[in-house]
């Protein structure tokens, strides 16, 4: 989704000068040189039940809502809560009717939210206890009630992503088959629109590629984006999970998918700058990290000028016109205890102070309209993957005018 949250929270974080780092844009992010460290996090807040792999929700009234995710053990955690940044004030908003960790979660103009993508698999990982075979389709929480209602109607949505489209529906694009041979076979095409107020569901045309768990995001055009997910293969004699490295794009227009081919090797997330070029994160053909993609083109922009390295399981947010990278593992798999701020137009990286909390992978990223960064949960893999539940607040200084 675009970064662009709403402007009307305000959060006192302390703010510290520091010089600038220039560096080329095609140095990996492991390799930034440590410099004088910029502002310093606050700890705002404590969530009731520590969790990684959730989401974080930008609700229009400036909360944000934490849903899902696994415990230390690897066990779903069923439950949701409110933090509200201005105070670090946390609230119960709710349990879950199952497990969902890796899924997406969009919120809807009137404050509703609308989760998918993850059953017993979140991102090709089995989740603990739960049941491969069963049906979960997609969640609407209502902040009126606190209450997760399965939205019955749209169907083949297990693994689905969903994407908040201008007039109010949601598209859900692809997901899994039914159980086959005790197993769940990932990679379905088709696509579905969703309105939240009449209940009714239209077909959108077929994907290029069967995809499940992948990401989507809504372009300035008015298209949607998906690339990415895992298909599992070669049943009855044992589920292979195949990742894509794909991209298309939605045409509401005439729900026709227009294929954009592969970008690498694995897709984790899409994300819109503001200039409508989309960051594409994930296993690339040299590594893991980023590239830009022109959805007007559509093509890649020479690697030379969008060539970025972010961590894998990073978590990521925008900043006016930039972009937060936060934790994340090597390539060998190991914790880098590091916070970056890029530049896309530039390829300029600033070096902030990293989280008190330490966690580095499954934690969130949120921007808030007023410049700050906040960033939820996680697991911190320096302490044996222990899950934190800090809520931490940070707030860059600006961009120079």
């Amino acid at each position: 989704m675009r970064f662009d949250g709403p402007g009307i929270v305000a959060l006192a974080v302390g703010l510290a000068a520091a010089c600038a780092l220039v560096i080329g844009v095609a140095v990996a992010a492991q390799d930034v040189p440590p410099e004088d460290d910029r502002g310093d996090w606050v700890r705002i807040g404590e969530l009731d039940l520590g969790r990684a792999d959730h989401t974080s929700t930008l609700l229009p009234d400036g909360t944000i809502l934490v849903a899902g995710g696994t415990s230390a053990a690897g066990r779903p955690v069923l439950t949701a809560e409110l933090v509200y940044p201005q105070s670090g004030a946390t609230r119960p908003a709710g349990t879950l009717p199952w497990g969902l960790a890796g899924h997406q979660a969009v919120a809807l103009p009137d404050g509703r939210v609308v989760l998918s993508g993850s059953d017993g698999y979140a991102a090709g990982e089995r989740l603990a206890d739960e049941d491969i075979c069963a049906i979960y389709p997609p969640l609407l929480w209502d902040p009126a009630t606190s209450d997760f209602r399965p939205i019955l109607t749209v169907g083949d949505s297990n693994g689905s992503s969903a994407t908040a489209l201008p007039d109010g529906r949601v598209l859900f694009a692809g997901g899994e088959t039914a159980c086959i041979w005790g197993q769940s076979l990932a990679g379905l095409n088709g696509a579905r629109t969703w309105d939240p107020l009449t209940g009714e569901v239209v077909g959108a045309g077929s994907l290029n590629a069967p995809r499940a768990f992948g990401p989507s995001v809504l372009l300035d055009d008015g298209r949607v984006l998906v690339g990415g997910g895992v298909r599992l293969a070669d049943l009855p004699a044992g589920a292979s999970v195949q990742h894509s490295g794909s991209l298309e794009a939605w045409d509401p227009d005439t729900d026709t998918w227009s294929d954009y081919g592969r970008v690498g090797l694995g897709i984790d997330r899409l994300f819109v700058l503001d200039d409508g070029v989309v960051g594409v994160v994930g296993e690339l053909d040299d590594g893991y990290g980023m590239r830009l993609f022109d959805p007007g083109r559509g093509e890649l922009l020479p690697i030379s000028e969008a060539q970025a390295r972010p961590l894998r399981g990073a978590a990521v947010a925008g900043l006016d016109g930039r972009i937060v990278f936060v934790g994340g593992l090597n390539k060998s798999d190991r914790p880098v205890p590091q916070a970056l701020l890029w530049q896309p137009a530039t390829g300029d990286r600033e070096r902030l102070r990293y989280p008190r909390s330490g966690a580095d992978t499954g934690h969130t990223a949120t921007a808030l309209g007023d410049g700050v960064i906040v960033v939820i949960g996680g697991r911190d893999a320096h302490d044996d993957g222990r899950v934190v539940s800090a809520v931490e607040a940070l707030r860059p200084a600006p961009q120079p005018s």
